[in-house]
């Protein structure tokens, strides 16, 4: 639990964050380094497939 407390205090500590995100424009980054486009017909297909108040992965999270 005392590994959970120190991650989440860094994580959320404003010392450890940037101040200044970059952002690259789409003309900055190589064509190779470009993840494959994602259809909006396709990310709404997913949504309403998706089941309501249910969280995704194992449900033994907590109780290994």
């Amino acid at each position: 639990m005392k590994i959970w407390e120190n991650n989440v205090t860094q994580l959320y500590d404003p010392a450890n964050r940037q101040e200044n995100l970059e952002v690259e424009t789409e003309e900055e980054v190589d064509a190779d380094e470009k993840d494959p486009y994602i259809l909006q017909t396709e990310l709404e297909k997913t949504i309403k497939e998706m089941k309501g108040k249910k969280a995704t992965g194992d449900g033994d999270v907590l109780n290994p």
